[in-house]
Parts: structure tokens; C-alpha cells; sequence
């Protein structure tokens, strides 16, 4: 007759049960980890890799999935408290819209739909649109979507009339949304002779201490300010101008814009009236974008201010007199 101890055979279950859960529990952690490090690693290889799509095949989006995407640019971070509101339209409706002068590079085919940005217009609105809106196009690639930003080349008066908003509201860009197509040869071919999918060196646009002064050093025993400031190269810009630079000083980025890059479109192609449209602020809004995200992502979290004593900053960074400072990043880790 073989005694069996019950309690010690129920303590042993007990721990044999407590081994398992912390097992479990452990696994669940790892996968979490690997779950969380995936997405860290698909925004940031989506800012760094995504491009924008003019051509696009006849499939429709899903209203589930834009929906989605519209509410979370609803809650999304912003720069400043103006109100920026995205309206999507079907292409039928956008396409009489289109001034179509940009020839066969920049005309964009088959879109299903467009979304209307529009803001309020006040201190920094520029800035606060390319912020916001870039965190949407971002989210658009990671659902498989193709977008493109169009800041000029359309009848903005036409617009005006399709869009309901208030007097202190304007349009400032639109994108097609939809599922890219292969791209055409002829869009291929500007690209590569543009050099649209180039980005200058960091060692041209991301200084230490003041304006000119080498980073490179600095950076590269720093993997994740490394890695930020490569985020902030591939934003896009109009034109590929990328007219955003960057002074590292400690834990504060300042970030300016040289003027001399400036691209002004042509407003009659909008509305009719023969002035320009300087695009350089949204282009700095999408650039703060990227870094606000990659430092969040990298564990680095800050925040933007676009509130500053700008002649004591100038003077403390050296900023030359044809770049406007746009704003200061504080930042942890």
C-alpha cells in the first residue's frame, strides 16, 4: 500500500500551477514586447520609407477603415489648440477642381476619394495643419493606404464652393486616398531625375550647440538621437526643398527653416488672384511631426513649443539671418 501525503501532493500542484502562470505570464510579456517593438519599428519604417502615390487601382476604401482613420486624427496630438478638420470627398467631386498643369508626373489617376484639410487661420495654423495632417497620412500607410500631399495645382475657388467652413477657416492642402497602383514610367523617371526620393545629409541639416557646428560626432555614439533626426530627414517637403534644420542643444532641438529654399507656388493656379503660397511651414509642422513620433516611439517623450524669445534664440544658436526659428522641442531620455 503505497501512502500518498494529499497535502503535500496539493502544495505541489499549487506550485507546480504558480510556475505555470509565471511561465505564461512571462511569455505573454515577451510577446508583448515583440508586439510592441513591431509597431515602434513599422511607424518608423514607415516614415522613413513612405512615399507618396499618384496612380491608384479602382478599389474602393472601406468606410469602416476611414472612418477609423478620421477618428483617430479627431484625438491626434496637435501643436496649438486651432482646429484642423479633414473632409472627405469623392474624386468625381475633386477631380473639375484639379488645374491638371502639372502634366503627367503630378496629375493624380484613379483616386477613389480625397480628403479636404482645412483650419482654422491663426498664429502657427501652418505649422499645426502639416503636424496634424502628417500623423494621418502616416496612419493611412500603416492601414495600406496610399496618400499624397497636394498643396497647390488645384482651384481652391472651386473647392471653396464644394466645402462648407466658417469665414476664419481655409483649405491649406488636400490628398488622394486609396490603394497605390504600380507606379508609371513616367513618374519613375521624374523621380529618379528630380531626385524626389533623395534626402540631404544629416550632416547638412542637424547641428550641435549652434548653427554650422558638426553633430556627426556627437551622434554617432547616440543611437536614438541618431535614429530621430533620420526621421526628421525623410519628411517630406514641397518640392523635395527640405528646408528644415535642426540645432541640438542638450535636451532641446530648435528647428528652422531657410528661407532661400522657399518654393512659392502660384496662386492663380488655387484662386485666381496672382499672389504665391509659401508652403515652408507646413513643410516644418510635417518635419515636427516625425520628430514628436520618433521620440515618443524611442522612449525620448517631449513636446513642442512654438512660443520663444526668438532674438535671444537666434543669438544663443547662430541662427543665420535667412532661417526662421519655428519652434523648440523639449525632450526626455
Amino acid at each position: 500500500m503505497v501512502y500518498v501525503n494529499k497535502g503535500r501532493v496539493g502544495a505541489g500542484l499549487q506550485n507546480l500551477k504558480y510556475a505555470i502562470f509565471l511561465d505564461m505570464k512571462s511569455l505573454i510579456n515577451i510577446i508583448l514586447h515583440i508586439i510592441a517593438r513591431k509597431v515602434v519599428m513599422d511607424l518608423l519604417e514607415t516614415m522613413r520609407t513612405r512615399r507618396s502615390v499618384r496612380t491608384y487601382i479602382s478599389k474602393q476604401v472601406p468606410e469602416g477603415l476611414l472612418d477609423g482613420l478620421l477618428k483617430g486624427f479627431a484625438s491626434n496630438d496637435r501643436l496649438n489648440d486651432l482646429p484642423v478638420k479633414l473632409l472627405p470627398m469623392p474624386s468625381e467631386a475633386v477631380h473639375d477642381a484639379m488645374t491638371g498643369l502639372v502634366g503627367s508626373y503630378g496629375s493624380i489617376r484613379n483616386a477613389p476619394l480625397w480628403v479636404i484639410g482645412i483650419t482654422r487661420e491663426g498664429a502657427g495654423f501652418q505649422e499645426n495643419f502639416g503636424f496634424r495632417m502628417e500623423q494621418f497620412i502616416l496612419e493611412c500607410t500603416l492601414a495600406g493606404l496610399g496618400t499624397c500631399w497636394v498643396g497647390g495645382f488645384f482651384k481652391l475657388s472651386m473647392l471653396d464652393r464644394l466645402v462648407p467652413k466658417g469665414k476664419d477657416e481655409r483649405i491649406v492642402c488636400i490628398s488622394p486616398v486609396g490603394y497605390a497602383a504600380e507606379r508609371r514610367l513616367g513618374e519613375k523617371t521624374m523621380r529618379s531625375l528630380g531626385g524626389l526620393n533623395a534626402r540631404k545629409p544629416l550632416a547638412e541639416r542637424v547641428f550641435l550647440g549652434e548653427w554650422g557646428s558638426p553633430s556627426a560626432e556627437y551622434l554617432a555614439t547616440r543611437n536614438s538621437l541618431q535614429t530621430l533626426f533620420e526621421m526628421a530627414r525623410w519628411a517630406p517637403s514641397a518640392s523635395n526643398r527640405q528646408p528644415c534644420h535642426y540645432v541640438l542643444d542638450g535636451k532641446r532641438i530648435v528647428i528652422s527653416v531657410l528661407t532661400s529654399l522657399h518654393r512659392s507656388y502660384p496662386k492663380f493656379l488655387m484662386s485666381g488672384d496672382g499672389m504665391s503660397v509659401n508652403f515652408q511651414p507646413v513643410d516644418a509642422g510635417i518635419a515636427m511631426a516625425h520628430v514628436h513620433l520618433a521620440s515618443r516611439e524611442l522612449g525620448m517623450n517631449g513636446s513642442w513649443s512654438l512660443e520663444f524669445d526668438e532674438p535671444a534664440a537666434r543669438a544663443r544658436y547662430q541662427i543665420p539671418a535667412d532661417a526662421r526659428i519655428v519652434g523648440i522641442f523639449t525632450f526626455s531620455g
